[in-house]
């Protein structure tokens, strides 16, 4: 293993400029993309559809990205914003509060002499007000508590003495950490799990890769130092390896993943064989080197023998791994509603929505698809270009996910400002999501009718069948990794390991309070189960009607809307 290369160690900052501030956001997304999955992993349920620390580091890499071309003056105004309208999922739009927060606080005197530890403390709280007032009903023991203690503990260090600003962030990260390790005290859902919050563990790392940034150099005025010096490297060398990788079509054939990752370098003499190995086992090689920092690009089929011949050749850090197999194949389905006319009459109606079948769905109902699946959420800029490209009507908003309801919220927040008329109406499964649709009154006002809508949420009942992911304790007793799993409104209520038991059983336990119609949206199931499902619905419910449709969502096998 290559050793990194021996720094001289240099005193605290005294202050955070821009330089600073900018070296925190390269190193929070390098340390989040490092940890993301281990985050993602951090799931409450043992069901594949973990994805908060890919979408916090989803997040924090388009705000980066999207920053990097801003005049110096506009460099954190552009941040800030693009954090905004790149935020995914629910943990991605709540960093995307923090950054915002902090940076209302911090910019100013960020661009004149730096934020001295006061400053810092004062940017916590407001950080944190502005995470909390985001989330409509806020739940303690998550990512939203952890930001609130690492605020209370950065004010009470900033009001004693000697207050300098590494010991007011040493605070933060201490108090952060300690309140981390409280979640599963505070939810049962944790405890049970076995695991702390994973949006607060992503906060920690962010709040880690500051406490590093603020230790690590001296910064001030007329003289960048190091922090400014690293974070342009580190932006440098992105922008040349991501730029020379080459896109990724819906034809693509070439090797399976995208390995990037950035290499301290042993010795730079390293560099040719590093190509050179790297060249052997796959394609689209880039090194791009600056001193005994290098960025490393590759498409290869192996990740772990990419990581070995790095590791070989220097300490390796923030490595992201993308499966360009799966971004083919979301290209190639999301062709089939692309080009999509929304009905022209009434409210324009936007959905996020997973699968090629249920997009299709979506698209027969006359409303317009922004494709959002697990590990691949929507984003808030996605939803309002979308918005966008149709101007002049009201807008009806259907997140269809629980964990897109607040990126909807934030994209609806964008667009009022835009002076648009939008409502979101907040369905938590595609199978509520049809529902909505199939009551929409075109010919009524768009209040009105988004309110008819939200009225049918509140009367669909929905499940799902999912494999399990791993082994765990389920509020249904246990479960291995493999078994099925049915869940009810987010709660696991089963677990089996026959897949047409598994779905009668599921579909009993949502008629059991009545019921009409029920809507099967397959992706997974046989010819066979759903002929079992069918028979046992005439059988023992014989005046429901049945609805079944091949949806081709990722995560769930099945989904059943009961209404």
């Amino acid at each position: 293993m290559g050793e990194e290369q021996r720094r001289e160690p240099r005193d605290p900052l005294r202050v955070l400029d821009r330089h600073a501030l900018r070296l925190w956001a390269v190193r929070s997304r390098a340390a989040l993309a490092e940890r993301r999955e281990e985050i993602d992993a951090l799931n409450v349920f043992p069901v594949p559809d973990g994805d908060t620390g890919t979408n916090m580091f989803l997040t924090l890499d388009s705000a980066v990205e999207r920053s990097v071309a801003a005049e110096p003056e506009e460099e954190l105004t552009t941040f800030a914003r693009a954090a905004v309208l790149g935020a995914r999922g629910n943990s991605g739009v709540i960093v995307s509060q923090l950054v915002r927060g902090l940076l209302d606080v911090v910019e100013r005197p960020a661009h004149h002499g730096g934020a001295d530890a006061g400053v810092v403390a004062q940017a916590f709280r407001r950080a944190s007000d502005l995470a909390y007032d985001c989330v409509g009903d806020p739940t303690e023991g998550t990512i939203l508590t952890v930001a609130r203690s690492a605020a209370e503990a950065a004010e009470a260090r900033a009001r004693q003495a000697q207050a300098t600003l590494s010991a007011v962030v040493d605070a933060a990260v201490t108090a952060a950490r300690a309140a981390l390790d409280r979640t599963p005290t505070q939810l049962a859902a944790l405890r049970t799990a076995g695991v702390v919050d994973a949006g607060a563990s992503g906060l920690v790392t962010v709040l880690d890769a500051l406490k590093r940034v603020v230790d690590g150099g001296e910064s001030g005025p007329g003289d960048p130092g190091a922090a400014a010096m690293e974070a342009d490297r580190l932006s440098a060398l992105a922008r040349e390896a991501h730029d020379d990788g080459p896109d990724v079509g819906e034809d693509y054939s070439g090797p399976q993943h995208e390995v990037m990752l950035v290499l301290h370098l042993a010795s730079p003499d390293g560099v040719v064989a590093l190509r050179s190995s790297l060249a052997a086992l796959g394609d689209s090689v880039v090194v791009a080197v600056d001193g005994d920092l290098a960025r490393v690009h590759v498409h290869a089929d192996d990740p772990d023998a990419v990581l070995r011949v790095a590791d070989d050749a220097g300490a390796v850090s923030a490595v992201t791994v993308t499966d360009l197999h799966a971004q083919a194949a979301a290209l190639r389905e999301s062709r089939g509603t692309a080009g999509a006319v929304a009905d022209p009459d009434g409210p324009l109606v936007v959905a996020c929505t997973d699968g090629r079948g249920l997009r299709e769905l979506f698209v027969a109902e006359g409303a317009l698809v922004v494709p959002s699946s697990p590990g691949a959420r929507a984003s808030v800029g996605a939803i309002v270009d979308e918005v966008q490209a149709h101007p002049g009507r009201p807008v009806v908003l259907l997140p269809n996910d629980p964990d897109v309801l607040l990126t909807v919220t934030s994209a609806a927040d964008e667009l009022a400002a835009a002076r648009r008329e939008v409502h979101v109406v907040p369905s938590r499964s595609d199978v509520a999501g049809l529902a909505c649709l199939a009551v929409l009154d075109r010919g009524a006002p768009a209040a009105e009718a988004a309110e008819a809508m939200r009225a049918v949420v509140d009367e669909v009942r929905s499940g799902a069948v999912a494999r399990a992911t791993r082994d765990a304790a389920t509020a249904a007793g246990p479960c291995r990794a493999g078994d099925l799993l049915g869940i009810v409104e987010g709660d696991i209520v089963l677990v089996g390991d026959a897949m047409d038991e598994v779905a009668v059983d599921l579909v009993d336990h949502l008629l059991q309070q009545g019921g009409e119609l029920v809507t099967l949206v397959t992706a997974g199931l046989s010819d066979a189960d759903v002929a079992v499902v069918r028979k046992h619905l005439a059988t023992r419910w014989p005046d429901v009607e049945v609805g079944v449709h091949a949806g081709g969502q990722a995560a769930y096998l099945l989904l059943v809307g009961v209404e």
